[in-house]
């Protein structure tokens, strides 16, 4: 949030750990960058350099929920 509060949806248990992580890595970087920039995915991806694979995943995830 504005108020630099992270808060997750209960359903992200059920998915696999490495999309999860990409969540958290995600809004992470959202404490710093709070948009999405092209400054803010080079923040992301010097932590997750396959986080477009990782975006994808939870994409596909979501869509199944």
């Amino acid at each position: 949030s504005t108020k630099r509060n992270l808060s997750f949806n209960y359903k992200l248990m059920y998915f696999n750990e490495n999309v999860i992580d990409y969540v958290i890595v995600h809004e992470l970087c959202h404490l710093v960058e709070m948009n999405h920039s092209p400054r803010y995915w080079r923040m992301v991806s010097k932590i997750l350099p396959d986080y477009k694979v990782l975006r994808d995943q939870l994409k596909q995830m979501k869509e199944k929920l």
